[in-house]
């Protein structure tokens, strides 16, 4: 039984570190595929000029670039391996507030004129067009799809609450952030909870009329990290954590504990329980 495990832990292992399948002249007859450029941790600094460091904190191994050209026009590819594929989905959430469509390809997916992204499996990709046309837009819609066709991944399952109805309306603001950088490169107003903390949060805010709700799924690296967060939110007394509590600022802040080191998190500006969030009432 244990080589059985073994054999398996060193397929996954060598399926996770193949290179990333590039695109071929024969994936589109009509244009012409340019040699694919390949980054690894230590070359990405030569061709980002910014990033880099939120890259690296979500696992980044390796990138290839291509472009693809019709003509006068050009698509540019990237795509990013990162560590797993909820280091692709942070880094994809993190960068997807100007798109207009979602899912339009695959799920965990968007574009705008300019621009596609997807979290696919261990990959981030963006494909991008200099000039907004319907015509270039469907070209680098095909340019993922051949992508993906080349380098089959699973599609991520988010972890539970996260497809509970009363959870869906915040689908499109849904993260996962998992260290300082992330924290500073996101929308949510908890970066001061976070210091020195280790840990991977699915985070998202569901907008009412008159209550911003910020929820989360955190799991912490050790036992001190979860208590220090506690401590910054307000829910320890002594050394004795508390479920809720009301901050001097007037926040309700509440948690409830799901394993020895993951929690649920809610900060809203009037009193909202969990219990009520993830029951649906």
């Amino acid at each position: 039984m244990r080589k059985v495990f073994l054999f398996i832990f060193l397929i996954s292992v060598r399926l996770s570190a193949q290179p990333i399948v590039a695109l071929e002249n024969s994936d589109f007859p009509e244009a012409v595929v340019t040699s694919p450029q390949t980054y690894d941790a230590e070359a990405i600094w030569n061709y980002l000029n910014s990033d880099v460091d939120l890259y690296l904190e979500f696992g980044f191994t390796s990138l290839l670039v291509q472009n693809v050209l019709w003509a006068n026009e050009k698509v540019k590819v990237e795509v990013f391996r990162m560590g797993s594929p909820e280091e692709a989905f942070g880094i994809y959430s993190l960068k997807i507030l100007s798109c207009i469509q979602r899912d339009s390809v695959y799920a965990f997916s968007c574009n705008n004129l300019f621009q596609y992204q997807a979290a696919y499996g261990v990959f981030y990709i963006s494909i991008s067009i200099e000039s907004a046309s319907e015509r270039l837009q469907q070209r680098f819609l095909s340019v993922a799809g051949a992508l993906m066709l080349k380098n089959p991944q699973q599609t991520l399952k988010l972890p539970e609450p996260f497809a509970l109805p009363a959870l869906k309306q915040g689908y499109k603001n849904l993260a996962y952030i998992q260290g300082p950088v992330g924290m500073q490169n996101c929308m949510f107003p908890l970066q001061n909870l976070f210091l020195t903390v280790r840990f991977g949060m699915y985070i998202t805010l569901l907008t009412q009329p008159d209550n911003d709700i910020y929820f989360a799924r955190i799991a912490f690296q050790t036992p001190g990290d979860m208590f220090r967060f506690l401590g910054y939110a307000g829910l320890m007394q002594g050394n004795v954590p508390i479920p809720n509590t009301q901050s001097n600022d007037g926040l309700y802040r509440e948690y409830q504990q799901t394993d020895p080191l993951t929690i649920y998190f809610l900060q809203s500006q009037v009193p909202w329980p969990i219990s009520a969030l993830i029951s649906g009432n």
